[in-house]
């Protein structure tokens, strides 16, 4: 069985970075820039009523908080070559987005190349034993 190709470099915006979801230290980099991301999602909400300028505040604070979910992933800078010069939630979203559903893909490519082997190694000697009863 063909296994998938799976695609480590994130590209978007016209940059590229490595990124391999099977790959421990990528994840440890993914888990903690999560876990701020996190972190500053539970300010946002509190920040989010007021006047017009608060709001501002909160869209500024949400850009800031994706881009550097990318720098804490790829390193300093890598937040606003992927989400571009302008501070812009929608665009900034929609890079966020593309990065989670790559590593998405990533990860479910990744279980099915260990199902793959699973079938095709590891059961080994139950079909031994199913083979030996029929």
């Amino acid at each position: 069985m063909e296994q998938p190709k799976i695609i480590t470099n994130f590209e978007y915006n016209g940059v590229s970075y490595y990124f391999d979801a099977e790959d421990v230290e990528c994840m440890e980099r993914y888990a903690d820039a999560a876990d701020k991301m996190a972190e500053k999602a539970d300010k946002i909400g509190d920040m989010n009523k007021g006047t017009p300028r608060d709001r501002l505040g909160v869209q500024r604070f949400y850009c800031e908080s994706v881009r550097g979910f990318f720098d804490d992933i790829f390193g300093e800078g890598a937040g606003k070559a992927i989400c571009g010069e302008k501070m812009n939630s929608r665009t900034d979203s929609e890079a966020y987005a593309a990065f989670i559903g790559f590593a998405r893909s990533q990860a479910e490519a990744g279980t099915a190349v260990r199902a793959s082997i699973a079938d095709t190694y590891l059961n080994r000697s139950e079909r031994r034993a199913a083979a030996r009863k029929s």
